[in-house]
Formats: structure tokens, sequence, C-alpha cells
């Protein structure tokens, strides 16, 4: 069986994490990890403003309900929050494609980054 649980600010070295990977800090958002027996094989953060980031999924675990479970994990956060919307950004179509089957709708919006 598959949970998902917050972690707690204490509890993010079981943050799954790819080398050299950057993480935003728990004082910058919410972290959701996907549990299967006592493993951490997925994560999603919720991140100001209120988007969904950071999805990682262990490959062994990609193709079944892992992200869908960590797409609503964060969901509930954000209801606990009383927000009203939450945003996701793809950057490819399979990215795109699976946001949609999770009832995200596509706005026409450019989002523009500068690093400092």
């Amino acid at each position: 069986m598959i949970e998902t649980i917050r972690l707690l600010p204490s509890e993010w070295k079981r943050l799954p994490r790819e080398a050299n990977e950057d993480l935003p800090t728990p004082d910058q958002c919410i972290a959701v990890v996907a549990i299967k027996d006592t493993k951490s094989i997925g994560r999603a953060f919720l991140v100001s403003p209120v988007h969904v980031e950071g999805i990682w999924i262990d490959p062994a675990s990609r193709n079944k309900t892992v992200m869908k479970r960590l797409v609503d994990g964060v969901e509930q956060e954000a209801r606990l929050l009383k927000l009203k919307y939450v945003f996701a950004y793809a950057v490819d179509q399979q990215m795109e494609n699976y946001m949609e089957r999770l009832g995200y709708e596509k706005l026409s919006w450019t989002v523009w980054r500068k690093a400092l």
C-alpha cells in the first residue's frame, strides 16, 4: 500500500532527491512524500505562490498511482490552508497530459523567471 504524508521540517532528511538537486527549504514550502513499505518512493512540494513543484518518483514506481497520490496529498494540504486554487507547471507534453488527467486546466499564461 502507498500512503502520502506531510513531512515536518525535522523529517526533511527523508526526502528522496537526485544528486546535486536544489530543493526548497522547509520554511519555503510543504513537502508531501509517498511511502511504500517504509521507503520514500516519491515527493512533491506545495510552494508559494501556491503551485505543485518538485515532483519526483522512484523509477521503479513510475507508471503506477504514485503521482496521483502525491498531487492529491498537496491538494489536501492546500485545502487545509483554505486555498481556492493550486497551480502546476509543465515542461513537456507528458507532464501536461498527467496534469490534464488529474483535472488541471491549461491556462494561456507565459511564466517568466529571473535567477538572483
